[in-house]
C-alpha cells in the first residue's frame, strides 16, 4: 500500500509539472509590416486586435481604409493572416517583438512567395523626415501612366498634404486607385 501512495505521489508530481507550452500570440497594438518586392522593401502598418471571442484579427490600415483580416491561426511559433481579397495569406514566425516569414498565394503549387518582416510597436510607416519639404502637391495633376510599348494612359491625381504626410488617390477609367499615402 505504502509503495502505491508513494508510485500515485510521484506520477502525480511528473503530471502537475509537464505543462502545455502555451501557443505564442501577436502582441495586441499597431505593427510595422514590409514586403520585399523587386529587392525593395514595402512597407505597411497593421493593428492586432483581440475580438470578443477571444480570436484575433489583424487591420490593415492603408491611408484612411481599414481591412479587417479575420480567421488569424497559430501553430507552434508560427501564425497565418489569411488574406481573402488577394487569394493569399501571410505566414511568419513569431519571434517576441518581431515576425519573420512570407506572403504567400493560394493555389499556386510550390509558391515561393515574397519575404515578409514586421516589428512590434513601429508606428511610423515611412521614416520621419527631420527637414520637411515646401513643396506642397495639393490639388488635382493630369498624371500620365506609359506602358512598356510606350502607349499613355491619360489620369487624374487628388493629393492634400497635412503635417508632412500626403494622401491621395489617382482615378482612372477603370476606376479610383485609392489611399495613397507617403512623406
Amino acid at each position: 500500500m505504502r509503495r502505491l501512495i508513494v508510485i500515485t505521489i510521484v506520477i502525480s508530481t511528473l503530471i502537475a509539472s509537464c505543462t502545455l507550452q502555451d501557443t505564442p500570440k501577436l502582441k495586441e497594438g499597431v505593427w510595422r509590416g514590409e514586403l520585399a518586392v523587386q529587392d525593395k522593401w514595402t512597407p505597411f502598418i497593421f493593428e492586432v486586435k483581440t475580438m470578443e471571442n477571444d480570436s484575433v484579427a489583424v487591420v490593415l490600415r492603408n491611408g484612411d481604409e481599414r481591412v479587417e483580416l479575420s480567421n488569424v491561426t497559430f501553430s507552434n511559433d508560427s501564425v497565418t493572416i489569411p488574406i481573402e481579397a488577394y487569394d493569399a495569406f501571410i505566414r511568419a514566425k513569431l519571434n517576441g517583438k518581431n515576425l519573420e516569414g512570407r506572403f504567400l498565394k493560394n493555389y499556386i503549387e510550390n509558391d515561393q512567395g515574397v519575404p515578409f518582416r514586421a516589428e512590434f510597436n513601429q508606428t511610423d510607416r515611412f521614416p520621419v523626415v527631420s527637414n520637411p519639404s515646401e513643396i506642397r502637391i495639393d490639388g488635382k495633376w493630369d498624371i500620365h501612366f506609359v506602358d512598356e510599348k510606350n502607349d499613355t494612359t491619360r489620369n487624374v491625381g487628388v493629393f492634400k498634404t497635412d503635417n508632412n504626410t500626403v494622401t491621395g488617390s489617382v482615378l482612372t477609367n477603370a476606376g479610383d486607385l485609392r489611399f495613397l499615402e507617403g512623406n
